[in-house]
Formats: structure tokens, C-alpha cells, sequence
């Protein structure tokens, strides 16, 4: 199970969401998607488990810095635009 799970790091462009935001995802403190030429696809517009880190605010989504204004201005991811910041502004968590 990954209900401990903190950290989801994903290092290509494809559909994000359908079993991110159900219950076994409800400790992602930190989500980082690496893919510097797209945004991720919701899979719908809850993303997230409602009581996640993210969720509530204390999380971050961390993308590179290229694409973070591209994922605050989509309609889906935009709803975390509080938590989205660069990959490059947070070398402790990202390596």
C-alpha cells in the first residue's frame, strides 16, 4: 500500500490523478513532475486526495521552472497554484 507515501516523483508527461487522489495517496507531501515540455493531463479536476498535504496547502508540486506558470494557469492543476513551485528552488527535496 502506499498510504505512507510522501513523495511521487514522475519523469514523464502522461495522465495524473486517477489513483493519486484516492485514499492511499492521502500522506503526498511533495509531487514533482520532471517533464520540462508538457504539462502532466489531469484526470480529472480533483487531483489529489482532499486530506493530502497538497490538498490542504502544506504540500508542494514541483515542476521545473520553465513550465510552473503553464501548470498555475491550467484549469486543473491551477486550483494548487499556492503550491506549485520550480523543481530548481527546492534542491533538498528534488536532489
Amino acid at each position: 500500500m502506499c498510504s505512507a507515501l510522501e513523495l511521487l516523483d514522475i519523469g514523464v508527461t502522461g495522465t495524473v490523478g486517477q489513483n493519486v487522489s484516492g485514499t492511499y495517496f492521502r500522506n503526498l507531501r511533495y509531487f514533482i513532475a520532471r517533464n520540462a515540455s508538457a504539462v502532466a493531463t489531469p484526470a480529472g479536476t480533483t487531483i489529489f486526495n482532499s486530506n493530502s498535504p497538497i490538498a490542504k496547502g502544506t504540500g508542494k508540486i514541483l515542476v521545473p521552472r520553465a513550465m510552473v506558470d503553464s501548470y498555475k494557469a491550467h484549469s486543473s492543476w491551477g486550483r494548487y497554484s499556492d503550491v506549485i513551485e520550480a523543481i530548481e528552488d527546492n534542491p533538498d527535496i528534488c536532489g
